[in-house]
């Protein structure tokens, strides 16, 4: 059987942590090439796992030996560059989420459906244990504002380690010094407070 040859566009650090070194381990696919609007995390990924840096996006999506790509850029771009990527012949696995606007989200089906190639969304976080039981809480008819007193905790303490690593550079874990209340439902609570838990 011959190997699925596989594109990522976007090089940033899903695709260097995720898409580039599981293709990389499975058998049946080949990274070919990547292309990125910074030229050095494209020539990275090629380092690494093999393949070549493309110049331009459209460069990448006119190469014929190119079976599928994976769209791994900001999220702003992932309509655009999953329709050009199917208009240019290649299945598509986007990374979430799928697109900014029910209007682009339409526009990728129509493409997909256009283009008789498939187009995947890489939602895989609802396989989390974490995301299973949320379901099952809703499923169960735990109280709405309840869960979502849970939800914006759990996305306020994933901002605030987000804004740590890019202010840092790196995780620490938590923001030792920071004060600021965070409102959930009307109830406040300290960053520390939430890091903690």
């Amino acid at each position: 059987m011959a190997k699925t040859r596989v594109a990522i566009i976007g090089c940033g650090q899903i695709a260097a942590t995720r898409h580039a070194p599981e293709y990389h381990l499975h058998p049946d696919v080949e990274l070919v090439g990547y292309y990125d609007h910074h030229p050095e995390n494209a020539d990275k990924l090629a380092e690494q796992f093999g393949g070549k840096r493309y110049d331009s996006m459209e460069d990448l999506l006119s190469d014929d030996d190119i079976d599928a790509v994976s769209v791994c850029t900001p999220n702003r771009f992932h309509a655009e560059h999953s329709i050009a990527a199917l208009e240019a012949g290649k299945h598509v696995l986007c990374e979430k989420p799928m697109a900014m606007t029910l209007d682009e989200a339409h526009g990728m089906r129509q493409a997909e459906t256009r283009s008789g190639k498939l187009l995947k969304i890489g939602m895989n976080q609802r396989h989390i244990p974490a995301h299973i039981k949320a379901r099952e809480m809703i499923r169960e008819g735990m109280g709405k504002k309840s869960f979502e007193k849970q939800v914006v905790i759990q996305f306020q303490r994933y901002l605030l380690l987000m804004m740590d690593r890019f202010l840092t550079g790196h995780f620490i874990g938590k923001l030792t010094d920071a004060y600021y209340n965070l409102t959930a439902n009307g109830e406040f609570f300290r960053v520390n407070e939430l890091l903690d838990r």
